[in-house]
């Protein structure tokens, strides 16, 4: 059973997103073959888009896996199906 994020949208409809579109910062840390401390240092310093959903004083970050594909080409020379064939993950969004 896939688990769903919910999101509120500013007319206070909400959506469900799924949970597989976004990854941990522990997850993102492993799909990239980073460490950790790497994709928060990224957060931190904007270059990598996340969202705090933690709610207190230890933020949890959530990046969403466009997000997460768009920084990596970004600091890469490669095309995307460059990085799709690297990561072998038919997952990857196609660009038009």
């Amino acid at each position: 059973m896939k688990r769903n994020w919910r999101t509120t949208k500013k007319s206070g409809q909400s959506s469900s997103v799924a949970a597989d579109e976004f990854f941990t910062t522990t997850g993102a840390a492993k799909h990239c073959r980073v460490g950790q401390e790497k994709i928060l240092n990224w957060i931190r310093s904007k270059q990598l888009k996340a969202s705090n959903v933690g709610e207190g004083d230890r933020p949890q970050w959530r990046i969403s896996r466009q997000d997460l594909y768009d920084f990596l080409e970004s600091r890469s020379n490669r095309t995307t199906d460059q990085v799709s064939a690297s990561v072998g993950s038919s997952k990857i969004p196609k660009y038009v």
